[in-house]
């Protein structure tokens, strides 16, 4: 499907040429319209993009609508119980079917002109069309569709970047934690009035942990310089493998992957500070031990799916991160917990399961707003990042190549 954006009134490849490297974007492109939409172009709708976990739609019928700008996307499990992924577009006069967020039917009927489609988007009716109207050439617009430890990926691009790599690098250090087997438990969303980089960009580092993030920094060893972490990946590194966690670290670099046409991923597994088994308040357990863990390592991994997800895989749940712009200035966070597909009510804290990641992410929209604001400003200039902030680095040398490719 072709690109929908217009053509840019001013030369990008110029832009993008004279930005200094190591160095945050200029202002223009965390403000101007223009940039907005064709970020949505070059990067979200050419990328995967998160629409829910498979536990969500569980059953024949069940279906999870997510919206993003101007689009829509259906994920529906049929009667055989595969998963299909269509354009929430009815094929009458696209209007959009189904509701944003979870519903249940045996078939989408439009609610404009009632035009009827099956489970596989297969037209069923069409009101009043004649005998001669063929309904096999108004199918629903089918999507491309991956599904990876449970999690559900859809493409909006027809030549979308393969799957594969991330899914073969990946499947043996997630494995231990059977995350097919797990299901959401909570979904938090929280607005962040800002460009959608810039949430990006403090999302990648942790060199605002320490002074923003005292919970946070309380617990988790990733708010230390690299230097201060040796000691402490070096216990993590011992404890995993005597547990059967991998703790070594498997990436593929954002710019290469772009020039190869790969979905980037990264996997990492770092400590927490003694007397912490995972991510809650205390430190004590929030729900029962994921996959076929058996014990705790008092660490946790850092996951990326692709460029626009992540994962933070504690021994007892996970947290998901997906980012979705909204405007050039606003951005949804969401927090999506998961835990086994068999744990009970009474095997979770759900309280302090989120609170860790709930104070954390309204501390980054404080910080993260104040940050929009400045860079408004007749004064902001480019500043230089510091050593910590490298994967915001490699973050802001892969988009400026995908948004001139």
């Amino acid at each position: 499907m072709s690109s929908l954006a217009p053509a840019l009134s001013f030369d990008i490849k110029s832009l993008v040429h004279r930005q200094k490297p190591g160095y945050s974007l200029e202002q223009i492109f965390y403000v101007d319209p223009e940039i907005y939409n064709h970020d949505l172009e070059k990067i979200f709708f050419a990328d995967w993009l998160y629409i829910c976990h498979s536990s969500q739609i569980p059953d024949p019928g069940d279906s999870y609508t997510y919206d993003i700008d101007k689009e829509s996307i259906i994920v529906s499990r049929n009667q055989s119980g595969n998963i299909n992924a269509f354009a929430n577009v009815c094929r009458h006069r696209g209007s959009r079917i189904c509701e944003s967020g979870k519903s249940t039917q045996k078939r989408f009927v439009c609610p404009y002109h009632a035009w009827t489609y099956d489970l596989d988007g297969e037209l069923l009716s069409a009101r009043q069309m004649g005998e001669d109207f063929d309904k096999s050439q108004f199918k629903l617009n089918k999507l491309p569709i991956e599904v990876f430890c449970g999690f559900i990926f859809v493409s909006l691009s027809s030549n979308p970047i393969p799957f594969a790599e991330l899914k073969q690098n990946l499947k043996a250090p997630l494995s231990v934690f059977d995350l097919d087997n797990t299901k959401v438990v909570a979904h938090e969303v929280h607005p962040i009035h800002a460009n959608w980089k810039l949430v990006f960009e403090n999302f990648d580092e942790c060199y605002h942990c320490g002074p923003a993030h005292k919970e946070f920094s309380a617990s988790h060893s990733l708010m230390l310089s690299d230097e201060r972490r040796t000691e402490f990946d070096q216990q993590i590194t011992l404890r995993a493998q005597e547990i059967g966690i991998c703790a070594d670290e498997i990436k593929l670099d954002q710019p290469e992957a772009l020039m190869k046409q790969q979905a980037p991923y990264h996997y990492d597994r770092y400590a927490l500070f003694d007397g912490y088994l995972t991510g809650s308040e205390d430190g004590k357990p929030v729900a029962q031990l994921l996959g076929n863990i058996q014990d705790y390592d008092s660490g946790a991994s850092n996951v990326q799916l692709g460029n626009l997800t992540f994962l933070l895989v504690y021994c007892d749940h996970v947290v998901l991160y997906r980012f979705t712009p909204r405007a050039v200035d606003l951005t949804d966070a969401e927090i999506i917990w998961l835990v086994r597909s068999d744990a009970s009510e009474h095997d979770v804290d759900l309280e302090r399961m989120k609170w860790l990641w709930n104070v954390t992410t309204i501390a980054d929209k404080d910080i993260i707003e104040r940050n929009q604001k400045g860079v408004l400003s007749r004064f902001y200039q480019p500043g230089p990042y510091a050593p910590m902030e490298i994967y915001t680095i490699n973050f802001i040398q892969w988009y400026l190549q995908a948004i001139v490719t």
